[in-house]
């Protein structure tokens, strides 16, 4: 009977035109066969289809898998490779390619396969993907039993140019536009991905070029691409995500499948359009998702109101970064809300009330010794003398008496955390914020001074100053406490290899004096000194983070007491859906005078608006503040920026190469194996266990003082942040290459 069922597996190579069934062909040998039927240009091929895959793998692990392919089977596919060697060998799982489920990256593809001996690997290497562990996990967390995999076998193209089509705006969600990504490529130029992709963007039929490092395509080949890309997507009744490539003039499809986790087409409309509204600023910089309505009606306001007053006792004016929620994401305006000209001046008049902290906060900017002495110095005292202090008793005696507090009660200790929380953001904001700062005046000098003889970045001078420490229990994800903190999540967490730091080091130190010995004496002295700021507030700038969410797992812990109790009242059906309350409700709820309300809807409204890939600036740029910022970060980068498939600010030196691994948030962590590039919409303190493993990090949003840079730094990562769409252009098993150095993501082809 076996060798029945296997004589039969062996009858039934497929070739490619007549293999439009999915559960014989798997999804993407399905689809490029409908694609024949429409009459779409496709490289011809055959399939081996799941069923035998069933027979020879299915339930094994991939050290039980056969050594050799059966002979018959062998002859079978080699009947058309022998014919037109080269060939490419991809996995076309039955449940890849999905609308809900891309598989991307989870599978395998080998190139130039040539010879039986080869095409045999190649089909045992694509199966033996289908039977990793990491995909086994990637189905269960896809809610899929496991399934069976075909190979496709297709003849490969002499390509002169190719590249990737989105039948939608995979950052704004723009139904009504096309956008392309191209190489020029000939044979192996293609394979070994040493070209950067130009990108054009299709709409209203007309094509726009928006970045050419390169020329892959004319105008007439663009809007070709374009028509067959909406033709496919209008076929399959969604937005679609092709891969394409030209061979003698002739426009080939080979890939279509669903765009995954596609934002809404939604309008990011700021509440004043006069005004900058940036994400990637103060608070903003710590809420990398949709904020919950508890957070955005208490913790938030709590946090905010304090810091205000600290604008008040500093200078005389609450002026602080003004916030705003747009389709469920916060927003900030640095210039709390006002033009340039009333900012100025309401410096001005802070000058009569504060002259000492204003003149300071100004020199911060110009002369850092004398910020340091007048603001930075004594905001520091403060925070290590009082904020800090204060806010450790306060998480002390809320831990006691946590037990016997009323629910009312719980509300005012999540209050006073969040509050305290505020204060210590304040602080942050002056200190550590002024590391950036100190940072900025260390690069332009390096730019001016150094960088003509030496070359390279100032970054590694601030790389090495301590070993990575293990992040602590109440270190955060996100500073909306709908999410657990590290203490819940149960990571591991590992140093890098006291190598790396020892490298990192000497580098530092080898640097340092290569700079000295550059300059002349009254120059060096000026260096010392900008070394020694920056240094140092790089170190407590990590201090400060460390401790700013100290009171995060207590507040979690009141607010599921607090939910429980509404359980109790029947207010809610879960304590967890207390996040999704507002301030007043609760309040309401407490008096006895509940209002329904759909937490159910809230719920699904805070997913959809998960998925959206919101902008990091909305409204009108302020001039001034642009103005206060371009020159450090232009200065920060080793090179001038050539064209680039996505630019961001400069974070952590060094340049690396390898496949992307995008990851949302802690449900995705296991994800991330050793030797991919970490992308991520922002990551937090939580996230540092990642970076054990990640090649690189590239962030859409944070900043130089972000958490991306200082751990990027500590683990000797390169790092890119503010790379704006990142997760939303790029997408699993890209080969990329990040220049931390110079703020730069390329786009090489597979």
């Amino acid at each position: 009977m076996a060798n029945r069922e296997k004589g039969e597996a062996m009858d039934a190579v497929v070739p490619l035109h007549a293999a439009a069934d999915v559960a014989v062909s798997g999804s993407k040998a399905a689809n490029l066969a409908t694609l024949m039927g429409l009459g779409v240009q496709v490289p011809d091929g055959v399939v081996v289809p799941a069923s035998v895959f069933s027979t020879y793998a299915g339930g094994r692990a991939p050290d039980e898998l056969p050594d050799a392919l059966p002979h018959e089977l062998l002859e079978a596919l080699y009947g058309f490779v022998g014919s037109v060697e080269p060939v490419a060998v991809r996995s076309s799982g039955i449940a890849e390619d999905l609308a809900g489920a891309s598989f991307a990256g989870q599978y395998e593809t080998v190139l130039n396969v040539r010879g039986r001996d080869a095409l045999a690997a190649a089909v045992l290497h694509c199966w033996r993907s289908a039977c990793d562990p990491r995909v086994s996990l990637y189905q269960q967390r896809q809610g899929q039993a496991a399934a069976a995999m075909a190979v496709l076998v297709q003849r490969m193209l002499r390509v002169e140019a190719a590249g990737v089509a989105f039948t939608a705006n995979p950052v704004t969600g723009a139904r009504d536009e096309v956008i392309i990504s191209a190489v020029p490529a000939v044979g192996e130029q293609l394979v070994s991905g040493e070209s950067r992709a130009e990108e054009w963007v299709v709409s209203a039929g007309a094509p726009t070029r928006l970045r050419a490092p390169v020329e892959a395509l004319a105008a007439e080949q663009v809007l070709e691409v374009a028509d067959v890309a909406q033709r496919i997507a209008k076929h399959f009744g969604a937005p679609q995500d092709i891969e394409w490539a030209y061979e003698d003039g002739v426009l080939h499809v080979l890939q279509a499948r669903p765009m995954t986790a596609l934002p809404e087409p939604v309008a990011w409309e700021p509440p004043d359009p006069n005004t900058a509204w940036v994400r990637n600023f103060r608070i903003g910089e710590w809420l990398p998702e949709p904020v919950t309505p508890l957070f955005a009606s208490h913790v938030l306001p709590s946090m905010e109101s304090a810091m205000a007053e600290e604008g008040q006792r500093w200078w005389g004016n609450p002026m602080t970064g003004t916030h705003a929620l747009v389709n469920g994401w916060c927003f900030y305006a640095p210039s709390g809300g006002v033009s340039d000209i009333r900012m100025v001046a309401q410096m001005l008049l802070g000058l009569f009330r504060r002259p000492k902290t204003i003149v300071g906060l100004m020199a911060a900017m110009a002369n850092p010794d004398l910020a340091v002495r007048w603001a930075i110095d004594p905001e520091e005292k403060r925070w290590r003398g009082d904020r800090l202090p204060r806010y450790r008793q306060r998480v002390e005696r809320g831990t006691s008496e946590l037990d016997d507090l009323d629910p009312r009660q719980l509300v005012v200790l999540v209050s006073d955390l969040a509050r305290m929380s505020g204060e210590m953001f304040w602080s942050m904001q002056l200190v550590a914020g002024f590391g950036w700062k100190t940072e900025g005046f260390l690069a332009k000098f390096y730019a001016k001074r150094l960088r003509p003889d030496l070359g390279g970045s100032h970054q590694p001078l601030l790389r090495g100053l301590k070993a990575p420490t293990p992040p602590a229990p109440h270190a955060v994800v996100s500073l909306d406490p709908a999410i657990p903190t590290m203490g819940e999540l149960y990571l591991s967490w590992s140093a890098p290899e006291p190598e790396r730091i020892t490298a990192m080091e000497r580098e530092r130190t080898e640097l340092e004096e290569r700079c000295r010995a550059a300059l002349r004496p009254t120059l060096r002295k000026r260096f010392d000194r900008l070394l020694t700021l920056a240094q140092r507030y790089a170190l407590v700038r990590d201090e400060q983070v460390l401790d700013a969410t100290l009171g995060w797992p207590l507040m979690r812990q009141a607010l599921r007491r607090l939910g429980q109790h509404l359980v109790d009242a029947q207010v809610l059906e879960e304590p967890e859906h207390v996040y999704y309350l507002e301030r007043a409700e609760i309040d309401r709820a407490l008096s006895g005078h509940a209002v329904p309300v759909n937490v159910t809807e809230r719920i699904r409204t805070r997913e959809r608006q998960r998925r959206l890939a919101p902008p990091l600036v909305i409204g009108k740029p302020s001039k001034l503040l642009e103005a206060t910022q371009s020159a450090a970060i232009l200065a920060m980068r080793s090179h001038p920026v050539e064209e680039a498939h996505i630019v961001g600010m400069p974070a952590s030196p060094g340049r690396a190469k390898g496949p992307v691994r995008i990851i949302r948030g802690p449900d995705e962590f296991d994800r991330l194996r050793a030797g991919e590039i970490l992308v991520a919409p922002m990551t937090s303190p939580a996230w540092t266990p990642l970076f054990a493993r990640a090649l690189a990090v590239v962030t859409d949003g944070g900043s130089v003082a972000a958490h991306a840079s200082l751990v990027a730094r500590e683990y000797g990562l390169p790092a890119v942040v503010a790379a704006e769409g990142a997760t939303s252009r790029l997408r699993d098993g890209m080969i990329v290459t990040v220049d931390g150095s110079a703020g730069t993501i390329e786009l090489h082809a597979d």
